[in-house]
C-alpha cells in the first residue's frame, strides 16, 4: 500500500513541477512580447523622427557620367 501511495505523490510532484514551469515559461513569453513591442514603438518613433531625411532627392540626372576613351 505504501508504494502506491508514494506514486501518487511522485505523479503530483511530476504534475505540479510541469505546471509551475509551463507558467514560468508563459510570463517569461508576455514580458518579452512586451520588450518586443516597446522596441517597436522606438524604431518607429526614430523612423517617424527621420522621415525627411530618408527622401530620395527630387532631381534625377538625365545623363550619365561621359565615357572616357
Amino acid at each position: 500500500m505504501a508504494t502506491i501511495n508514494t506514486k501518487a505523490w511522485f505523479c503530483a510532484a511530476l504534475v505540479g513541477a510541469g505546471v509551475a514551469a509551463l507558467s514560468v515559461m508563459f510570463v517569461q513569453r508576455r514580458r518579452q512580447a512586451r520588450l518586443f513591442a516597446a522596441n517597436d514603438d522606438l524604431i518607429d518613433e526614430a523612423s517617424e523622427d527621420s522621415f525627411p531625411a530618408s527622401d530620395p532627392p527630387s532631381y534625377t540626372p538625365t545623363l550619365g557620367p561621359k565615357l572616357v576613351r
